[in-house]
């Protein structure tokens, strides 16, 4: 054989060597290398599912996956020599709802001969269960306020915390209970979430609850002792007794059990009476005080709703000032086309408006009150000229006092009619 050739040959077997060699290195690479970007990707009551990046494929055959209860000891998901897993996630069953778990994993390379052999371990990561849903018939409100409702519930099992949901307003807590805000008068379906919380940050969820209805305060109550809307009846002449109501805004009448009424001194210096009525249809309060006689008071309501057995109430609508139309009489006949009032005085009074209607005997609406007359504050009588014969003529007397350095002027709420016959 020529040198050349031998030469040649020699330089073949070199680089053979030298591509059996790298081979080797590639296969050890392989066998050695650790499995990365291991997370549990969903968690159920019984089962976890967990992935993690495919390893080197040379002479891959599958991955074997470790499994431990306490982070401690480990075992593999089954004794046989084949790979728990042919991809790259593994699904673990049988397990028990709110509990933590730990799971490694290793790849699985072909060693010849029908064996197998693990690449290096991984580290561990926690994987956690699902808790059981928290039952609904625990879930009970506890306090209610203008803004925001309280609510609190049985805990489930091994949750690591909870997503309480109101309407659209969603919070997450540690406890089992709950504050969120709600808007007064106002009702929505609430719901909890259990979860368990792995070391990593991977969340289990349990099914919602089913929903509780969760009510705030009422709103604040309108149209308070108004004549304008017929929220107040008071004549003196007839008794004391005054009837005062009042209104709610729009909205739902489920957050409304009832209402609290205070009258205090028309200074508003001395709570004179707290009322209270247990029925959210009732608008009105009536009463009879008798140091509000010839005075006046101040009023001011407010609406409530029973939760956990307690009343939560909503704000108090503003103080309304009540001030007593003058009692009047019609004491007698002047002449044909006149009659005199009379009226005992109101305390602090300043002055007096005097109002006379010449057709009150015609619907309401058609109805034509003028206003005759200004008096001073020593007035208690006045002659009512220039009424109509043969038709029926009313008067009242609006009185405006002075408290407190405070002006107050009564509303008109009734009046004092008769007929001026033509036979006086």
């Amino acid at each position: 054989m020529s040198k050349k050739s031998i030469k040649k040959s020699l330089l073949l077997l070199a680089l053979s060597a030298i591509m059996l060699f790298a081979m080797s290195i590639t296969a050890t690479a392989a066998t050695n290398a650790t499995i990365t970007g291991l997370k549990q990707v969903s968690g159920y009551e019984t089962s976890v599912r967990v992935s993690w990046n495919a390893a080197p494929s040379a002479d891959l055959k599958g991955y074997y996956v470790y499994f431990s209860t306490d982070g401690v000891n480990f075992a593999r998901l089954s004794t046989s020599q084949y790979p728990d897993a042919y991809s790259a996630e593994a699904g673990i069953s049988g397990l028990s709802a709110g509990n933590k778990y730990y799971v490694k994993v290793a790849a699985c390379y072909d060693a010849g001969n029908y064996t197998y052999v693990a690449g290096p371990i991984s580290n561990a990561i926690s994987v956690v269960t699902a808790p059981k849903s928290v039952d609904y018939k625990t879930i009970i409100q506890t306090n209610a306020t203008t803004s925001n409702i309280s609510c609190k519930w049985t805990g489930s099992y091994g949750a690591s915390g909870y997503v309480v949901t109101l309407g659209t307003t969603t919070t997450t807590v540690s406890a089992t209970s709950a504050t969120l805000k709600q808007a007064a008068g106002n009702y929505n379906y609430c719901k909890v979430q259990a979860f368990k919380q792995s070391n990593e940050g991977f969340r289990a969820y349990a099914g919602n609850s089913t929903s509780v209805t969760m009510y705030s305060a009422p709103k604040k109550p309108i149209k308070v002792a108004s004549a304008k809307y017929g929220t107040i009846k008071w004549q003196p002449t007839e008794s004391n007794k005054v009837k005062i109501g009042w209104d709610m805004p729009t909205g739902y009448t489920s957050t409304t059990d009832g209402f609290q009424i205070q009258i205090y001194s028309i200074n508003g210096k001395k709570k004179l009476k707290t009322y209270n009525i247990a029925n959210k249809y009732t608008y009105y309060k009536e009463f009879n005080i008798s140091s509000v006689k010839n005075k006046g008071f101040k009023v001011r309501v407010r609406a409530y709703k029973n939760v956990a057995g307690k009343k939560c109430y909503g704000s108090w609508s503003s103080f309304k000032a009540v001030v007593p139309q003058a009692a009047v009489k019609i004491q007698d006949r002047v002449s044909y086309t006149s009659f005199r009032a009379v009226w005992p005085k109101i305390k602090n009074v300043k002055k007096y408006y005097v109002y006379v209607c010449k057709n009150e005997n015609v619907a309401q609406k058609d109805q034509v009150w003028k206003k005759v007359a200004t008096l001073g504050s020593n007035a208690t009588s006045y002659v009512a000229k220039n009424l109509k014969v043969g038709k029926y003529n009313a008067i009242y007397v609006i009185p405006v006092v002075k408290v407190g350095g405070k002006t107050y002027k009564a509303e008109a709420t009734w009046y004092k009619y008769t007929y001026m016959s033509s036979y006086y």
